[in-house]
């Protein structure tokens, strides 16, 4: 094959394989995390499309990788769900690299991610499966500022820590 013709081949072949790598490991999908490439209603410029990725090793990345603060953020005040105490609802993950499970907690924070409580632990498996249900508590308190986090350890691979979060109402 001629030199052009090889290169006209690879460059079709990365252009064509391209989309997958923007999915590769895994991430929330609902509700809509911050700075989601998922999120029709975030601009273009505002997308992460690592939102797949690890925290970073060294912890200089949590909670949330800053994305709840406005200043990294413009958005980042922005209520993507509401849910209400004592009801069950679902939250879904996308993405094709599971490293075979591992365990996921959903969490709440109050404090714009300074601390979180874990509402829902999936120890083993997870995210085996791309659907979750979890239950706000009962005596979770109302407000128009909380983070829901998800957290995920792996099981394969390097010991990772993956988190996205978003905003929602209670």
């Amino acid at each position: 094959m001629p030199r052009t013709q090889c290169t006209a081949s690879a460059l079709s072949f990365v252009l064509i394989c391209l989309p997958l790598l923007t999915s590769a490991h895994m991430q929330m999908s609902w509700p809509y995390p911050f700075r989601s490439p998922l999120d029709p209603d975030v601009s273009y410029t505002d997308k992460d499309y690592s939102n797949t990725s690890p925290l970073l090793a060294d912890g200089s990345d949590f909670s949330c990788k800053h994305y709840q603060y406005v200043a990294n953020y413009s958005d980042a005040d922005v209520v993507k769900a509401t849910y209400y105490a004592g009801n069950t609802y679902n939250m879904t993950l996308a993405g094709t690299a599971n490293h075979d499970g591992g365990s996921c907690q959903l969490s709440l924070s109050y404090d714009n991610g300074e601390t979180f409580k874990v509402i829902k632990s999936m120890i083993g498996g997870c995210p085996l499966t791309l659907t979750y249900d979890f239950t706000i508590p009962e005596d979770a308190p109302a407000s128009n500022s909380t983070i829901l986090s998800w957290s995920w350890f792996n099981i394969v691979g390097n010991r990772e820590m993956y988190q996205n979060c978003a905003r929602v109402q209670i």
